[in-house]
């Protein structure tokens, strides 16, 4: 589920914007949950002792008392780290609003819906992607929730996966290589061999014939996947390099 907050003291714009929202949630076919404000200071109060309650908030910026920045600026000192869209019938604050770093700012001019609709499904897309950055797996026993970034690279023997951890733990489950791969390759996992996949960001070396992770393990890479195992690791390496 994802959680969406709509901040506004205009009725007619929050029953406009919850059925933009639920149109979305049917041609996505997402489970996407709506609570509306009136004002900034009812949803302060509200968040002050659980700030991510909501992944999106969608707030107007001209509102009684306290604006959308200033409602923003104290849900960004609590702590929240979800998406914050702006709306406002002026220019006049889209320059200060980058200080609380909004996903975007919109005009509430003819064309808002569109534009609204445009900019939710892409906060959309970026909440599932960092949802997505947990792997959850089964065994016959238990449910273990895994940070991706915490595993330095996975072995499959006899369709037994092995997940190494940077902390030296191990997690095994029975499954193939290629069915994990579908889901973790797009989040920085190559692989190298018919045996192996490697998180990029812990290769440090690697030749034609093995890599170096860090923590000094080397994981040797197969002749079939050595030319698109460069490949990927070059478009990770491009993809997350700090200029």
């Amino acid at each position: 589920m994802i959680n969406i907050c709509l901040c506004d003291d205009d009725a007619f714009f929050l029953e406009t914007c919850t059925r933009i929202i639920q149109q979305i949630g049917k041609e996505t076919q997402l489970d996407l949950s709506v609570q509306t404000f009136i004002n900034g200071e009812s949803l302060l109060f509200e968040l002050e002792d659980k700030v991510n309650t909501f992944d999106i908030i969608i707030m107007d910026m001209i509102m009684k008392e306290i604006n959308g920045i200033g409602t923003a600026k104290q849900l960004r000192d609590f702590g929240f780290n979800g998406e914050i869209i702006f709306l406002s019938s002026s220019k006049e604050y889209a320059i200060d609003s980058f200080e609380v770093e909004p996903l975007n700012y919109i005009l509430k001019d003819f064309h808002y819906q569109t534009k609204l609709q445009e900019v939710l499904k892409k906060a959309i897309n970026q909440i599932e992607k960092k949802n997505a950055k947990k792997l959850i797996i089964y065994t016959k026993k238990k449910r273990i929730v895994m940070e991706l970034s915490e595993i330095t690279y996975i072995e499959c023997v006899n369709k037994t996966l092995f997940l190494y951890k940077e902390d030296g733990g191990v997690e095994e489950y029975t499954s193939t290589l290629g069915s994990i791969e579908e889901k973790i390759r797009e989040h920085g996992f190559i692989r190298c061999h018919k045996s192996y996949i490697v998180n990029a960001a812990y290769i440090e070396t690697y030749t034609k014939a093995e890599c170096k992770l860090r923590g000094d393990y080397s994981i040797p890479i197969g002749r079939k996947y050595a030319n698109l195992f460069k490949e990927e690791l070059m478009q990770y390496e491009f993809d997350h390099i700090v200029i």
